[in-house]
């Protein structure tokens, strides 16, 4: 339970200081609400079908990813997280590669990543991820694009 509630405080922390930008004061509670309980973290954490890996420092938690092999042998990067306090040391770097490692066969690695998180699509494109595509989402009645990438694996 103590990583469970390391993740979901740690999720809802860089999640602010990623997009509450987007948000009024008054639509921000409820978009965090929205976009984090996307991934219902209690059955993540025991869903055999999920690779779910946390980075942890001597004190505290620094990131996490989850991925999931797709039907089609796609890995699906679902979320990488870094806690802004851990952000450019490499975790992320390291966070993907732990999941790229644990899919050896995967043909292609596919990831959404929203337009406006310019650190984001900075990091992905540093990764090698090539843009594939845009799509619209609209979180607490707020319109964003999210930027679909791509890579194949080394």
């Amino acid at each position: 339970m103590a990583a469970y509630d390391a993740i979901h405080r740690m999720m809802s922390e860089t999640w602010e200081d990623t997009y509450g930008c987007y948000f009024t004061a008054a639509q921000l509670p409820e978009a965090r609400r929205l976009w984090l309980d996307a991934l219902p973290l209690a059955s993540a954490l025991a869903d055999p079908n999920l690779f779910f890996v946390l980075a942890w420092d001597e004190t505290a938690l620094a990131g996490f990813v989850v991925a999931q092999l797709l039907d089609s042998n796609d890995l699906f990067l679902l979320r990488v997280y870094v806690h802004p306090e851990h952000q450019r040391r490499g975790i992320g770097t390291m966070l993907v590669n732990r999941a790229v490692m644990a899919f050896p066969d995967a043909a292609t690695i596919r990831l959404d990543v929203e337009e406006g998180n310019k650190r984001g699509v900075a990091f992905w494109k540093q990764q090698a991820f090539q843009e594939t595509g845009r799509k619209p989402m609209t979180v607490a009645g707020v319109s964003i694009s999210l930027v679909a990438m791509e890579k194949r694996p080394a």
